[in-house]
């Protein structure tokens, strides 16, 4: 039963899919690499090498990303009522992990950085696109809650209320 002493203790599930956003922001960057290079006029060998690196972070990029096949993507985000977070991978584990401070929100992107217990730091971008409009208020409503929760002064609190 979730503590009534806490606004925000309702249980939260965020499943992530694939953004669009984070797609073309993947595609037009390696784009526009590739396009610098040529632009550059550096030696052929150079230039090849230059291309074998681009190429290589495209693909690596994509089965993380943008083709969501790697093993360790993360497809879901669960907190529960006694302020405990879980990571779902796409190999079906979920894992217990702390979240950090230095998470980020804005309006069409959150970063949230998570610990496990074997001490693993996992970044988790979740675009506006890839998750349902409701779930992705739900996290920032929770994230600014709990940041409001953790702050020490009345300074910092007002601060904090001032940016949203």
């Amino acid at each position: 039963m979730p503590d009534s002493s806490k606004p925000y203790s309702a249980p939260l599930t965020v499943k992530i899919k694939h953004s669009f956003i984070l797609s073309t922001l993947i595609v037009a960057t390696h784009t526009a690499a590739f396009i610098a290079a040529l632009s550059l006029g550096l030696d052929q060998i150079l230039s090849y090498v230059f291309f074998a690196l681009v190429l290589i972070s495209l693909v690596k990029l994509s089965t993380r990303f943008l083709f969501r096949t790697h093993g360790s993507v993360v497809t879901s985000i669960d907190w529960d009522e006694k302020d405990r977070w879980f990571i779902t991978t796409r190999k079906c584990s979920s894992v217990p992990v702390s979240l950090k401070g230095d998470s980020y929100r804005f309006s069409w992107l959150v970063v949230l950085h998570f610990v496990s217990e074997s001490g693993m730091s996992v970044r988790v971008p979740i675009f506006k696109d890839s998750t349902t409009a409701a779930a992705f208020r739900c996290l920032k409503v929770r994230l600014y809650l709990q940041q409001g929760a953790d702050l020490q002064s009345p300074q910092k609190l007002q601060a904090a209320t001032k940016k949203i």
